[in-house]
C-alpha cells in the first residue's frame, strides 16, 4: 500500500496541474471569445482529461524509468485530451461561431502546455 506522503505528492501535482490548466484555458478561451455560458464546457473538459494525462503520464515515467518514455506518453496522451476536448466542445457549446472548436481545443492545449512546460523549467 503506498504511503501517506506518495498519496499527498500525487494529490498536490493533480489539482495544481488541474487548477492552473483550468485558470490558463479559461482566460484563452475568453480571448479567443469563447462565451462565458461556454467556460464551464472548458472546465469540465480540463476535469475530464486533465488528471488522466498527468497521472498515465507519470505512471509511464515512474514504471520505465525514462524521460523519453514520459515525453512519448504525453505526446500521445496531449492529441487524445485534444479529440476528446474538442468533442466535448462541438457537442456541448451552444454556439462556436468563431473559432473551429478543434482548433479551439489544439490551440488551448498548446497554450497552457507551453506555459506549464516554461515554468516547471523555471521551478521545478
Amino acid at each position: 500500500m503506498p504511503s501517506n506522503s506518495i498519496f499527498s505528492g500525487i494529490l498536490l501535482l493533480l489539482l495544481t496541474c488541474l487548477i492552473s490548466t483550468i485558470i490558463l484555458e479559461s482566460l484563452f478561451a475568453l480571448i479567443f471569445r469563447v462565451r462565458k455560458y461556454n467556460l464551464l464546457i472548458v472546465v469540465l473538459a480540463q476535469i475530464v482529461t486533465n488528471p488522466i494525462v498527468v497521472l498515465a503520464s507519470n505512471f509511464v515515467y515512474y514504471s520505465t524509468g525514462t524521460i523519453e518514455g514520459y515525453y512519448i506518453s504525453l505526446a500521445v496522451l496531449e492529441v487524445w485530451a485534444v479529440i476528446v476536448e474538442g468533442i466535448m466542445y462541438k457537442s456541448f457549446f451552444k454556439d462556436y461561431a468563431f473559432v473551429n472548436p478543434f482548433a479551439l481545443s489544439l490551440i488551448l492545449n498548446t497554450l497552457s502546455f507551453s506555459i506549464g512546460m516554461v515554468v516547471y523549467s523555471l521551478v521545478g
